[in-house]
């Protein structure tokens, strides 16, 4: 069987000033109720975990599972090669027996902080290169188009593991698990394009609607007009994930550059919204047609999330790099509105990748933070890394049916 990995943290309290980091496991690319399964690994505080020693250790014991999943029988000793212990009588009385399965790892997900804490991947402004896939670097962003030096300068698996080693940055212990390799890290639509390119897009077309192109004697009133266009597009559509009320600050902070700031699934839902609303509004200057033709390439590429196998992955491919070199150009008339950021790297990525982002996204697993949150949270008791935990992994058990 093949299995996905998904980490994550999730706040547990009411004022959000404790959080809970997340390791689950899934069946991936599974239809119907098994989609939404996720199993969780461990629950820990994230006060409780001292940087990359605390992921190590934890992934460390998940690499040696791995091991044993892929060799088929139960292990004989420890992960650190250790006697059993007198709590594991249980396991010591199973040892070398068949599990009745066998497994790989061929999955992980994550946002891309995730993966450059836990695994030491390339962060946005690592110098050497921002990307674990090619050769992009900061300076090079915005090289969008179809001869980039980046599309043809790819990173193998051993070129990344290289790289990392030349620049002394110490390798994950999920890395010496069977078979796992650079490939299997999925870039995550809800992160790259939701909470980053569609969200600062969406950000400056309506920003740009609000100073001045709305009617309105303010800039107070032409918020509020988009705002009552948005409901009436909400109403019309049906939609559910719906803003529950929209100010200038939202779109863009003093001296900022623009931004909406709303949930991911919000922003998904606006994305039909941005594109009429920049045809019926905006007019056929430059700049203007410039701002409406990405915004129609945007939502083609959300078109595209719809659409089977077959014409979605060049559909996608071509629609991205149109949106991304109009954004660019963008950039040039506007930069405190139209901002080519880190991000925008990680969705031409994603784009090319001929994946399909609906299979691998982390929606699932937001759901899952959501749930583990509330089973973490603390009524009194003592603070510590084993009691978070322990609390966390029996409240989940007790609360699932037997799988028979």
């Amino acid at each position: 069987m093949g299995w996905g990995c998904g980490g994550d943290g999730a706040p547990c309290n009411w004022d959000r000033t404790e959080s809970i980091e997340v390791y689950s496991w899934n069946l991936p690319g599974q239809a119907g109720a098994w989609s939404r399964l996720r199993v969780p690994i461990i629950g820990i505080s994230k006060k409780s975990v001292a940087s990359r020693s605390t992921h190590d250790d934890i992934l460390t014991v998940v690499a040696w599972s791995l091991g044993q999943l892929l060799a088929g029988v139960h292990p004989k000793t420890r992960h650190d090669g250790s006697p059993w212990s007198a709590s594991d009588n249980w396991r010591a009385k199973l040892s070398s027996k068949p599990l009745g399965i066998h497994g790989l790892l061929v999955e992980i997900r994550g946002d891309w902080k995730f993966f450059k804490e836990t695994f030491q991947f390339p962060g946005w402004n690592t110098k050497s290169g921002i990307c674990w896939r090619c050769t992009c670097r900061p300076g090079s962003l915005r090289e969008v188009s179809s001869a980039a030096h980046w599309r043809q300068e790819r990173l193998s698996h051993w070129d990344l593991i290289g790289r990392m080693l030349e620049n002394q940055v110490p390798l994950s212990p999920l890395m010496g698990a069977p078979y796992v390799n650079t490939s299997i890290f999925a870039i995550d639509w809800l992160h790259a394009v939701d909470l980053g390119v569609a969200a600062d897009f969406l950000g400056g077309l309506f920003a740009t609607l609000i100073h001045g192109v709305l009617p309105g004697a303010s800039l107070k009133a032409r918020c509020a007009h988009l705002w009552s266009l948005i409901q009436e597009f909400y109403k019309t559509q049906q939609v559910e994930d719906r803003l529950q009320g929209l100010l200038p600050s939202m779109l863009q902070k003093p001296n900022g550059s623009a931004k909406m700031r709303c949930s991911a699934a919000q922003c998904r839902a606006l994305v039909p919204f941005a594109q009429a609303a920049a045809t019926t509004w905006l007019g056929q200057g430059t700049v203007e047609s410039t701002i409406k033709a990405a915004a129609s390439h945007l939502a083609e590429c959300y078109q595209a999330l719809r659409m089977d196998f077959g014409p979605h992955a060049n559909h996608l491919e071509a629609h991205s790099r149109q949106f991304v070199g109009l954004v660019v150009a963008l950039e040039q008339e506007h930069p405190m509105r139209f901002r080519v950021k880190p991000k925008m790297h990680l969705f031409l990525e994603l784009c090319i990748s001929g994946s399909k982002p609906s299979l691998s996204w982390t929606y699932r697993d937001e759901d899952f933070g959501g749930t583990a949150a509330q089973l973490s949270r603390r009524r009194g008791g003592l603070l510590s890394a084993k009691a978070t935990s322990h609390n966390f992994l029996l409240r989940f058990r007790l609360k699932q049916p037997l799988l028979v």
